[in-house]
Formats: structure tokens, sequence, C-alpha cells
């Protein structure tokens, strides 16, 4: 199978997905390797589709988004409260970033859109032995929100700002 066939029936399931796609699986259903995927997807990225890596998976975005960083601080203990607060408002958590003395800016992928995203993120989180890139930062970072409306990025703000959470 050529790499635009390849493209072709990612597209295809990546339109038809409404949960991100794992990579391995889709390696196996194309018989290519999990790089080949990579590299596909990444011709996909330059033929101007909009596909996300997400850590659950590939996810295709589409439609208007409206976007916010927001700049926040809390202790380990308040990692559900918070992200469950930035979903229930009607945001998605796109990602996390935290500034390092050595190494600049480092982001992490996220992906949350929902109450059970967050509740799989965190049950990670508890179970791993991985500490949260916060950690780094004594607990500020930031977190990119899209949501689809300019008020579902004031409430989260509103919310994040009420606990306690909001820096500035």
């Amino acid at each position: 199978m050529s790499r635009e066939d390849r493209c072709r029936r990612i597209l295809e399931r990546l339109e038809a997905a409404e949960e991100p796609l794992n990579g391995a699986l889709l390696a196996e259903e194309l018989g290519v390797s999990r790089q080949a995927v990579v590299q596909d997807v990444e011709a996909l990225r330059r033929s101007g589709r909009a596909v996300r890596s997400t850590p659950w998976g590939y996810r295709l975005e589409g439609g208007a988004v409206f976007s916010a960083v927001f700049a926040v601080r809390h202790g380990r203990g308040e990692l559900l409260d918070e992200l469950l607060s930035i979903v229930e408002a009607g945001g998605h958590v796109v990602d996390v970033q935290v500034e390092h003395p050595l190494y600049g800016s480092l982001t992490g992928s996220l992906d949350l859109r929902s109450r059970e995203d967050v509740l799989r993120f965190v049950s990670r989180v508890e179970g791993g032995r991985a500490e949260l890139l916060s950690a780094l930062s004594d607990g500020v970072h930031l977190h990119r929100v899209e949501a689809p409306d300019g008020e579902s990025l004031e409430r989260v703000a509103a919310v994040l700002r009420g606990k306690g959470y909001l820096l500035g």
C-alpha cells in the first residue's frame, strides 16, 4: 500500500472516530510500522490537515476554537479539582507547560475534554511513578485551554480564580 493510500485510510479513520486513535493500532490495521504511521500523520499535517497527537492517540481537529493560556498554581492534591473545574466549565485542557531554569519551556500534551478524560489522567498520575511537570516549578504551570466560545473561557477563568488557582 502506498503512502498516499495509507494517508487516505488514516484520514478516513480519523474523520469517523469519536475518540483518539492509537498509533500502534493504526499501524497494525495498515500492516506497517508505528514509525510509518508517525510519518504518514506528519504528511497529513504538511498537507494542511489538523491532526493532533494526544497521550491516547491521534485526533482530527476541526472548526473554530477560542483559546487562552491560564497561569495557575496548586499542589498535587488539587490536581483533580483543577482539571475537573476546567472541563466542567466548558474548557478543553490542551496541554501543560512549565518554565525550567535549565531546559526552558517544557510542554506536555494532555487533551482532556471530559470528566472521564480527567479521571483517566489522574488515575494514571496516581498509579505511576512519574512526577507532574508542575513539580519542577513549585506548582506553577500554564494550561492552554480551548473552548467553543469566549464565554466558556471566561467561565474557566472565573472558576479558577474563585478556587485560588489562577495567578495574576
